[in-house]
């Protein structure tokens, strides 16, 4: 774990050794907001769940959760962040690639930060994305996102016209709405563990994300 207080604090899961790939973390936030981000925070519990999912699907896997210097979006802080740990991850492990997994301001900071060396791939969960959010940086990335069609913090009809931006430049996108949820990924949590851990191996060992949630109840592709 990085504890650099002039830094984000990164909690590190997975293989000490022979790693062969990294997923970073990225808990959601607020508009704006000067706080440290600690790890009883309820934005980090709340993605534990994923980071065991992970683990379970990518043993080989450095798994990545970030603990932001700053709460808020503010002047895109977080995307500072994800740059930092990205080099300490390089520092320590070698240049490996990388998967971004990101729930609402956390996916936000995930699409933006896209077009870091070695970014593979992105998920985006119910992610935060404001009218005019640059998408070139996806180019040549794989990129799922999932919105619950109740979310009525972040919009699920947003993510589906950005995601029609996105497959102009990125190497694969999908973008699947689940019902009977909403933005707080409560309720059937089980399926966003699952589809997110799925969709990781799928980028990681080169296979197709496109039949994540195919023919399953509850799981729209938009």
């Amino acid at each position: 774990m990085s504890t650099d207080e002039d830094g984000p604090q990164l909690w590190i899961s997975g293989p000490r050794r022979d790693v062969g790939s990294v997923v970073i973390v990225l808990p959601g936030g607020r508009e704006r907001g000067m706080g440290r981000v600690r790890r009883w925070n309820l934005v980090v519990l709340r993605m534990r769940p994923f980071v065991r999912a992970i683990g379970r699907v990518a043993p080989n896997s450095a798994i990545v959760l970030v603990g932001y210097r700053h709460r808020g979006w503010n002047r895109a802080d977080p995307v500072e962040d994800v740059a930092v740990a990205a080099r300490v991850i390089e520092d320590r492990f070698g240049k490996l690639p990388i998967v971004l997994v990101g729930h609402s301001m956390g996916g936000r900071t995930a699409l933006r930060s896209a077009g870091l060396a070695r970014v593979i791939g992105v998920i985006g969960l119910a992610p935060w994305i404001p009218d005019g959010e640059p998408h070139e940086q996806l180019a040549d990335r794989r990129v799922l996102m999932l919105h619950g069609a109740n979310d009525r913090t972040t919009s699920p009809k947003g993510t589906a016209r950005f995601a029609v931006r996105v497959a102009a430049v990125a190497r694969e996108v999908v973008s699947l709405r689940l019902t009977g949820t909403g933005h707080t990924m409560l309720r059937r949590a089980p399926t966003w563990h699952r589809l997110t851990a799925e969709a990781i191996a799928a980028i990681l060992t080169e296979s197709s994300t496109a039949e994540i949630g195919r023919d399953q109840p509850g799981i729209v592709t938009t």
